[in-house]
């Protein structure tokens, strides 16, 4: 596991405030979308740390088109070692107070990062996460959203916010040790937020949907039987973490469940909730990302 080093007290005023992970493995086909979205942003005091883990697609060349910018770092594993290790390496060099989420196939409203510092800050919290715009290629199909104030015990019934939206306060990443490095465990990222939850740290959701997620069926294909045992030992972790009622320790079983429903069916469900939303929550000028390209 990547060592996280704890570089907290550097007072260099010359450091970015936000550090924006990036882990991606064989994206070459919507890496430069979500680079772009980063590039854009409003909000400029940041650093953009991606780490390709072991792709053997083309995506190294398109990133190495962007490490000319000087607000972006390029990292290279030299076997495929996951999204939790990849992104433990990227925080470990990274520099800011603040780390953001990107995933390598989704992409940021050009406001996401002056809105998550600015309400980070305002609801002096650990964690905040916004809504989340649900599209299949170029059609907007719903909004992922979770209540604004999730209580501890809930965790144990399922996410409480959108992951790959958050913002999180990098000492609080270090204090818990980072994400867990097992490469088939797909769960890394609801392990992390439980154990922050347990602590007692303040996590917020937002109803701004300032996130673009590509999610489609084919999405549900990822999540195999192996990756359904290390979400029921995720959801047992969080029960040792939180001490909730024994009653929450049958969530432990959902996930089992879930192993066995077809994919299909899986998929329609949240289609059925999400797509509710999106009446609510969305606007067009919301995914306006302005994709700029390369920059020097």
């Amino acid at each position: 596991m990547v060592a996280l080093e704890k570089n907290l007290n550097d007072k260099d005023h010359t450091l970015p405030l936000i550090s924006v992970v990036m882990c991606v493995y064989n994206g070459q086909d919507c890496v430069g979308d979500a680079i772009d979205s980063i590039i854009a942003q409003t909000f400029n005091n940041y650093e953009l740390i991606i780490c390709d883990d072991a792709s053997t697609d083309k995506t190294v060349s398109i990133l190495e088109r962007y490490e000319k910018n000087p607000k972006i770092k390029v990292l290279k594993n030299d076997v495929n070692k996951g999204s939790g290790f990849s992104r433990n390496r990227c925080i470990s060099e990274s520099r800011g107070d603040y780390i953001v989420i990107q995933d390598a196939d989704d992409k940021s409203a050009n406001r996401r990062l002056q809105v998550l510092y600015d309400s980070i800050k305002e609801l002096k919290a650990s964690v905040v996460g916004s809504s989340a715009i649900l599209v299949d290629g170029d059609f907007c199909w719903g909004v992922m959203t979770y209540q604004q104030r999730p209580k501890k015990y809930e965790w144990i019934r399922s996410m409480q916010i959108v992951h790959a939206s958050i913002i999180v306060k990098k000492a609080d990443v270090l204090e818990v040790g980072g994400y867990s490095a097992f490469k088939k465990d797909r769960s890394e990222d609801y392990d992390l937020l439980c154990r922050i939850a347990a602590r007692g740290k303040v996590i917020r959701s937002i109803k701004d949907p300032l996130y673009i997620i590509n999610y489609s069926e084919n999405d549900y294909k990822r999540r195999t039987f192996v990756s359904r045992l290390y979400e029921v030992r995720a959801k047992y972790k969080a029960c040792f973490y939180i001490s909730p009622p024994l009653l929450y320790y049958l969530y432990c079983l959902k996930p089992l469940v879930l192993a066995f429903m077809p994919k299909k069916i899986q998929f329609l469900i949240h289609k059925m909730i999400f797509s509710g939303n999106k009446s609510r929550h969305f606007s067009p000028s919301d995914i306006d990302t302005n994709p700029s390209g390369p920059k020097a």
